[in-house]
């Protein structure tokens, strides 16, 4: 039983790869005599759940736009039978791609796993979100992951998909000036937890600063998100606009981190919260705050809960 989406017919490969839209394709096996209603019914929603995470995994790794494929058609394709579950961008190139989408997005073979046994940072990152899946989802996380894809909505102006990634950033860190975070005392500044998430994160960007985007989004963020808190959207828009590439960079950077971290806590609860002095039934994020305020001030050696295990480069 396959299940992918696409509006287009098959092209022949050419060096530049195939031309959008292409497939996402998740494979799973009916049983004897199975017809596809009962398969749909007992395999449907993990499909759609595993294909859903391939496309976090894709938007965790690197800038780019695509659709979410969600949005534009899911197929369910069994021998010569085909469900189409259409979603309301289903046309949305039908007349090519809109002239205000944003940059797309380019994967490269190296990034990809060409065997069951090969690592790769599409296939790292798949893996991270599964291992999320399967210890304790909460939703301080799942809110993240939430609004960062809304940040993706190419229709939507700067300022909003500015918010939606604010709203990513307020999830995970409880705000910019948060003096307590779900019953746990936060003494470190927001500029500082950022640099302190940043500065242990491996970074594919050449010439990445960790105190320069800390500054930067503590400073020049700070003033985009009040503005459009306060409903100021006309002064900002255009900083907004301007900007919002740079926000999302960093969101991507610090829900990677997060989503490693929460796997962390729901395995090792006891001995972290041992290291913090704090309950081990804390809110994960809390938690999380706490350790980047420890990593800051130098109180732990906070780093091996901050670094990756499995590697997104």
């Amino acid at each position: 039983m396959m299940f992918g989406w696409s509006a287009s017919e098959n092209t022949p490969l050419s060096p530049d790869g195939p031309e959008p839209p292409v497939c996402l394709v998740v494979v799973e096996i009916p049983g004897d005599k199975e017809d596809l209603g009962h398969a749909l019914g007992r395999l449907g929603n993990t499909m759609i759940t595993n294909a859903d995470d391939a496309v976090l995994a894709l938007r965790l790794l690197k800038a780019g736009w695509f659709l979410d494929p969600g949005l534009s058609e899911r197929i369910f394709s069994f021998g010569l039978l085909n469900q189409r579950l259409v979603g309301p961008y289903r046309q949305a190139f039908i007349n090519g791609v809109p002239e205000n989408a944003p940059p797309g997005y380019r994967l490269s073979i190296g990034e990809l796993a060409r065997s069951q046994d090969q690592a790769a940072p599409t296939k790292n990152l798949w893996r991270l979100i599964q291992q999320y899946r399967k210890v304790k989802p909460h939703a301080s996380a799942d809110i993240a992951i939430e609004n960062f894809h809304r940040s993706y909505g190419y229709q939507l102006p700067g300022t909003q998909r500015a918010v939606f990634l604010f709203m990513a950033l307020d999830a995970m860190l409880g705000g910019m000036s948060v003096p307590r975070f779900r019953g746990v005392e936060i003494n470190c500044p927001f500029r500082a937890r950022i640099t302190a998430s940043l500065q242990t994160l491996p970074h594919a960007e050449a010439g990445f600063d960790s105190n320069e985007e800390a500054s930067w989004l503590d400073s020049r963020g700070r003033e985009i998100r009040n503005a459009v808190a306060h409903g100021n959207l006309t002064t900002i828009a255009e900083k907004a606009e301007r900007n919002y590439n740079r926000i999302q960079s960093i969101v991507r950077l610090i829900l990677r981190q997060y989503l490693e971290f929460s796997v962390k806590w729901a395995t090792q609860s006891t001995q972290i919260s041992s290291q913090l002095a704090i309950p081990d039934q804390s809110a994960p994020a809390a938690v999380y705050n706490k350790v980047l305020e420890a990593q800051s001030y130098g109180n732990i050696d906070a780093s091996d809960l901050l670094r990756p295990e499995i590697s997104a480069f």
